[in-house]
């Protein structure tokens, strides 16, 4: 059946429709899209947008980006751009050039010294089509898992909110240097959204070329113009270089930070699963970064290189894995939570002060108890942390006990993470913050409460410990090396006579010296009261009968204690029988006087016996010899 146009009954070509598709009619030229593929339907396409060029970009400048986020972006597309296995170099530089007198619509652009920024990488580089699609918004393409880039945003909306002028230069291998440039000047004077090049820029705005920091052409650059945070930094009484220098530091400090993983030797490893086959893979990439002609060093917030398995002062760290689903497929997000170590202990102060004066370098707010919390990460780069909210429902807020938590959130690697409508995370256009579902917050709730409760360290107490109380306990004189024994470190158990001892466990975990059940010390308590969990409790027997006379039974015993009642009726002790039958029980007390005493408790022998005394091993010297004698002897009555 012909198809025709329904905007003026044209009879449109035989050919294959596809549903979504858009069409221009030959003869009238009208835009129609198919809504309907079998059969076919087409409908004339309701007219864009009234929008207005101006008005988006002024939504674009009021963008909450950072400028150390908008350098980060762009460093992801850097990134992007290398081979898996590959190493990336980039380059991040500060500068001020002079502008010409011709007047420009935005102050940052006038006159002598104003501020730019070049980030410039040794990467693959860009053809025409890649580069207008850069330079374009929202164009999706199909990302490999493993990718920074996210909603193909980035480059335009963070540059935008921290720069008037947006310049690339870029350049494939073999071929010529292609110029775009996105510009705020352009759209405010035509109301237009269009992306100029470099033979419009000569004719329209001239004075765009005549920068030094225009002479900039090599593999690909960013060009950052009209910077407001760098114009107002410096404001009127400072000298523009130094608030550059101030900024330099604090860049260095955050991409430090996030790219941390991609600086340290050897690069980051990013793990996934192949879509197609279900096979798990990895790829590599390392980035080499200099800011300004220095060098980045890679800033790790959790100190994991002072893991000791030595010393309970040091780093702990313990993994677990928390269930997250994408696309409805089962994933595991790889959470390490760290403990990191009090910054008064002296083997770690100097260390401690150098890495939380880095991280308050990385951004502003920062403070010790704003740096508690999850690190997240996305394919190896920090996108999340320090922000209200950090501790995703593990814990309701920052609290000053747990400044030295810190969890390493590795949310796996799915080019549909992020999206929350097919997965339990929404990560925004900046890359900064991820949210994830009120499903995924209980689940953190339920690591931080039982989940990872453990021994955090094989110097630790016996007991296991969530990783909140195990933070608390590692400051104040707990962690900060003032006291090195572990019993003074630590709650002693209240049934042990021996603190040496009473530090490794807890109350309920206390193994009684005369059964060996848990949970309790003695038959009876030093008042007479009666334990009858203790397996070593035998109940006192009825109370011996007295005759008239105030005597004794025939048979009672005329040493023992009395067992009357008292005047007013009430019951005395009564002393029980051995327990088990035995008449002897030894007892282990390091504070003990002696190295061996013995005293009589209802009827029951006690020898105490005390270890640690320094006359114990000659006692022991001393005793040896009669207890073997006695073995031999009774041996012998044995066989004969």
């Amino acid at each position: 059946m012909a198809v025709k146009c329904p905007a003026s009954d044209c009879k449109l070509p035989k050919r294959e429709w596809s549903y979504g598709e858009t069409y221009t009619c030959q003869q009238c030229v009208a835009k129609l899209i198919v809504v309907e593929s079998d059969p076919v339907k087409l409908v004339v396409k309701p007219p864009p947008r009234d929008d207005s060029p101006r008005g988006d970009l002024r939504a674009d400048h009021g963008g909450t980006y950072t400028l150390q986020e908008l350098i980060a972006d762009i460093i992801d597309n850097s990134i992007d751009a290398t081979l898996p296995g590959g190493t990336v170099d980039v380059e991040v530089d500060f500068g001020l050039c002079d502008y010409s007198e011709e007047p420009k619509k935005w102050d940052g652009l006038n006159g002598p010294q104003r501020p730019y920024i070049t980030i410039t990488d040794n990467a693959k580089g860009m053809n025409q089509e890649t580069l207008s699609r850069a330079m374009g918004k929202g164009h999706m393409k199909d990302r490999d898992p493993w990718e920074l880039g996210h909603y193909g945003v980035g480059l335009k909306k963070s540059s935008l909110s921290n720069a008037f002028e947006i310049t690339v230069f870029t350049k494939e291998s073999g071929g010529e240097v292609l110029i775009s440039r996105y510009s705020s000047c352009y759209i405010e004077v035509f109301d237009d959204n269009a992306v100029i090049n470099k033979s419009e820029i000569e004719n329209i705005f001239p004075w765009m070329t005549q920068t030094d920091a225009w002479a900039k052409e090599s593999g690909t650059v960013v060009l950052l113009e009209g910077i407001p945070t760098l114009q107002k930094s410096a404001g009127e009484h400072v000298v523009a270089s130094d608030a550059l220098n101030e900024q330099i530091e604090e860049t260095n400090a955050a991409l430090g930070l996030i790219f941390h993983k991609y600086l340290q030797e050897g690069g980051a490893t990013i793990e996934y699963k192949d879509q197609d086959t279900g096979e798990s893979k990895s790829i590599t990439k390392k980035l080499n970064l200099e800011v300004d002609g220095d060098d980045v060093e890679p800033i790790d917030p959790f100190l994991s290189d002072l893991v000791d398995p030595n010393d309970n002062f040091s780093t702990l760290c313990k993994n677990h894995q928390i269930r997250t689903d994408i696309d409805e497929e089962e994933h595991f997000i790889d959470v390490n939570i760290y403990i990191i170590p009090n910054d008064q202990h002296p083997l770690f102060k100097a260390r401690s002060k150098e890495s939380m004066d880095l991280l308050k370098l990385s951004r502003k707010s920062a403070e010790p108890q704003t740096l508690q919390g999850c690190y997240v990460y996305r394919n190896q780069r920090l996108i999340d942390y320090g922000k209200e909210g950090s501790w995703k429902g593990a814990y309701g807020s920052m609290n000053p006990k747990t400044t030295l938590l810190r969890w390493e959130v590795n949310l796996p690697c799915h080019r549909l993470l992020g999206k929350l409508e097919h997965s339990d995370w929404k990560i925004d256009t900046s890359k900064s913050q991820a949210v994830p579902t009120s499903k995924m917050q209980a689940r953190f709730k339920n690591l931080a409460s039982k989940t990872a409760a453990q021994r955090w360290h094989r110097l630790d107490p016996d007991y296991k410990m969530a990783p909140g109380p195990r933070a608390t306990a590692r400051r104040g004189a707990t962690g900060n090396g003032t006291k090195t024994h572990s019993w003074d470190r630590w709650p002693i158990c209240k049934l042990c006579t021996d603190k040496t001892e009473g530090w490794t466990h807890k109350k309920a975990e206390h193994k009684c010296s005369f059964c060996g059940k848990k949970g309790h010390e003695e038959p009876f308590s030093k008042e007479g009261k009666a334990n009858k969990k203790c397996g070593s409790y035998v109940p006192r027997p009825t109370q011996t009968p007295v005759d008239d006379t105030g005597g004794a039974s025939e048979g009672e015993d005329d040493d023992a204690p009395s067992t009357t009642g008292s005047n007013n009726g009430a019951e005395t002790p009564i002393i029980p029988t051995p327990p088990s039958g035995k008449s002897v029980l030894i007892k282990i007390d390091s504070e003990s006087n002696d190295p061996i005493s013995a005293s009589k408790q209802d009827g029951i022998r006690i020898v105490t016996i005390n270890k640690q005394h320094i006359q114990y091993p000659e006692l022991m010297e001393q005793l040896t010899p009669l207890v073997r004698s006695w073995e031999e002897e009774n041996t012998v009555d044995e066989e004969e």
